[in-house]
């Protein structure tokens, strides 16, 4: 099978912002190919379905990995576009972690993007043409908070480290490598904020709301377009004016 429309892969795409974005890159003609432990928790509907498919992948496994992008290349044969959206957050003070925790953040949320972006960018290479946006958190540039602890942080801030090295390897080459970093977002995640979490954190946005999935599924779709052809190793931030500077 081919498709002449730009394809894009989205890791944790089932649910949540990833789900958000994946609907976002379709309305926008994109097809989307779904990586992810589980399939989609939403239905979808006849008209998603010829610009969807769903394709498991753990991406803290390379052989997993590997698998993807090379059927991928086998039933659509190019990729111009990679959301490395994939992530689990932590929780508790340093001392309380242990080091099988500390690991297990780090493989899921840093080892997976390198693993994707180390198997995707020779396709994108050969192509000369290629948009990369690795999905961190404000907690990298604030060591934590509301939502996810230090160890959280630390690997959305190696996230940050990573599209920057990308940016500046392979930006001649037609490869754009940005980084996107949500605030406080309403998905299930959050949703399991107390009140006076909530309230707290709302009180701090100058925006005075909380951010939308489809709030970060906008920005997405600036970085991947055709036609941004200069922003290259920025992190965005799309927080409703949390973090200024």
């Amino acid at each position: 099978m081919t498709t002449k429309k730009s394809l894009a892969i989205v890791t944790g795409g089932s649910q949540g912002i990833g789900f958000a974005i994946v609907e976002t890159l379709i309305a926008a003609n994109y097809f989307v190919v779904i990586a992810d432990l589980h399939a989609p928790a939403v239905d979808i509907d006849a008209t998603q379905q010829a610009t969807i498919h769903y394709q498991p992948c753990d991406v803290a496994d390379a052989q997993s990995v590997k698998n993807l992008v090379e059927y991928v290349m086998a039933q659509y044969g190019h990729i111009e576009v990679l959301i490395n959206n994939a992530g689990v957050v932590c929780q508790g003070e340093l001392t309380s972690l242990s080091q099988d925790t500390w690991q297990r953040v780090f493989k899921i949320n840093v080892e997976g993007p390198f693993l994707l972006c180390r198997d995707v960018i020779p396709i994108m290479q050969q192509q000369k043409f290629g948009r990369i946006v690795n999905i961190a958190s404000v907690a990298a540039q604030t060591g934590g908070g509301f939502l996810g602890n230090t160890c959280y942080a630390a690997s959305k801030g190696a996230v940050i480290s990573l599209s920057k090295g990308i940016a500046r390897e392979y930006g001649e080459q037609g490869i754009s490598c940005n980084t996107l970093c949500p605030g406080y977002i309403e998905t299930p995640l959050t949703a399991a904020m107390s009140h006076e979490q909530v309230t707290h954190a709302v009180q701090a946005i100058p925006a005075k709301r909380p951010g939308t999935p489809s709030d970060i599924a906008q920005a997405i779709l600036l970085l991947v377009s055709e036609k941004n052809s200069y922003i290259n190793g920025v992190t965005l931030n799309v927080d409703g004016g949390l973090i200024r500077y």
